[in-house]
């Protein structure tokens, strides 16, 4: 762990994250984020553990999940590379990783409107409730 730097809780201006629909231009604490890096390879979901500044520049500490969610590790991302910023999901993720899955009749309903989302899941809590352990 690098110790020449320092780390704290201040926002990050993001200026090319989309700001559309719930998106974001700056990044705080516990936020959720997506970047590109490595020659375009888009990556994330990402949590945002806060600012650090090192070598005269800002970035974000990251704990970035890894392609199928069983870990994840640290990284420090330019804001420049962060491609959006959202809140962090709490039912939405509780609905996707249940060890419980619904039957795909259910499933297919709820994406064949194009909202199964953090959103959609809390105005339908009743319904969610049949299959998971809300």
């Amino acid at each position: 762990m690098r110790k020449d730097c320092t780390i704290d809780n201040v926002r990050v201006h993001c200026p090319n994250a989309s700001h559309i629909a719930d998106g974001k231009w700056f990044c705080k604490r516990g936020d959720v984020f997506s970047y590109y890096q490595e020659g375009d390879i888009p990556h994330g979901p990402a949590r945002s553990l806060g600012r650090v500044r090192a070598d005269g520049k800002t970035y974000i500490l990251a704990l970035v999940m890894s392609e199928v969610g069983d870990s994840a590790y640290e990284r420090w991302i330019d804001p420049l590379d962060v491609t959006r910023i959202s809140s962090a999901p709490v039912a939405f993720p509780k609905f996707f990783f249940s060890r419980r899955l619904p039957k795909s009749e259910i499933v297919r309903k709820l994406c064949e409107h194009g909202t199964l989302s953090e959103r959609y899941i809390h105005n339908v809590k009743q319904r969610i409730a049949e299959f998971t352990d809300v």
